[in-house]
């Protein structure tokens, strides 16, 4: 049995995961805020911005290297509830390090989104990640569930410039990337050691090297265009909205892809995976029209 040491430690690193990530975002936004936006070295100028690499090492490095320890024990279904403390500091951070304010609109969208991820992690629906990849029916709901959030992020790229709600749909983009990036990482751990050891078959090598692009790409192109989102909008609204698809992306994962890879689930646990869903579309909804008041034409 597993046990509680080895919960323990994945609820631990979601969390510290989930911390990271949040301040690194809130760190990232007030370089980004400071910046002219009429830049076309816009990226360049950030890189050289020591404060904007320091959010960047904690989103990016530590963020990402406690999301994995997290995964190896508890899976890719309860990790991104379990960060959804991350919110806390981010409103706390936006007020303090970003200089932002919180209404009460925003007040009640971060609130139901930390009680709608919550509910999520309690639903208790983990997986088992250490599985066969070479199915053809468990990789053809792979290749289904990727090309649908890759399809959710272009559709939210391709809105005009001029555009009143870009920051949101950029937010939300940037969440497809990042729900891919978080559900990759489950394919990666899971065929790395036959990878390294000389015993894996073409199939679970292709899958590795499909893992490491997609890894890649979705990681430096969710960072991107977040940033991008920054410009214009306030790090307090728009990271809330990012965790929309990778709050709502889970419940995919556990009832699509990995479908009879984890615990039955019981009528409890699906009324709090849906009751979750439920809150942050509300949640969604509160932020991303309170945000597209603020933004401004460019």
């Amino acid at each position: 049995m597993i046990f509680v040491s080895g919960y323990s430690l994945g609820v631990t690193f979601s969390v510290a995961s989930g911390i990271s990530n949040n301040v690194g975002m809130v760190l990232q936004k007030r370089v980004v805020s400071e910046l002219p936006d009429q830049e076309k070295r816009f990226m360049r100028r950030l890189i050289k911005n020591p404060v904007w690499l320091v959010g960047l090492i904690l989103q990016l490095a530590l963020g990402t290297a406690l999301f994995i320890f997290a995964q190896a024990y508890i899976g890719p279904a309860l990790i991104p509830g379990l960060m959804s403390v991350g919110l806390v500091f981010l409103a706390i951070g936006a007020v303090r390090i970003a200089h932002e304010s919180l209404g009460k609109v925003e007040k009640a969208g971060i609130g139901l989104m930390i009680v709608a991820i919550t509910l999520i992690g309690l639903s208790g629906l983990s997986v088992q990640i250490m599985v066969d990849y070479t199915q053809p029916t468990f990789l053809e709901r792979i290749w289904v569930f990727t090309l649908a959030g890759l399809v959710g992020a272009v559709m939210c790229f391709s809105v005009p410039k001029r555009y009143r709600q870009r920051a949101v749909l950029f937010a939300i983009g940037s969440g497809f990337l990042t729900a891919l990036t978080n559900f990759w990482i489950a394919p990666l751990i899971g065929v790395i050691e036959k990878v390294f050891t000389g015993i894996a078959v073409p199939t679970e090598l292709a899958m590795f090297a499909a893992a490491c692009v997609i890894l890649i790409l979705t990681g430096l192109f969710s960072i991107t265009t977040l940033q991008t989102a920054f410009k214009t909008g306030e790090a307090s609204r728009l990271v809330p909205l990012q965790a929309v698809p990778i709050q709502i992306a889970p419940a995919l994962v556990y009832f699509y892809v990995f479908v009879g890879m984890g615990p039955s689930p019981s009528d409890l646990s699906m009324a709090f995976m849906f009751g979750g869903i439920l809150l942050i579309i509300i949640a969604g909804f509160l932020l991303g029209k309170q945000q597209g008041k603020m933004e401004k034409i460019k």
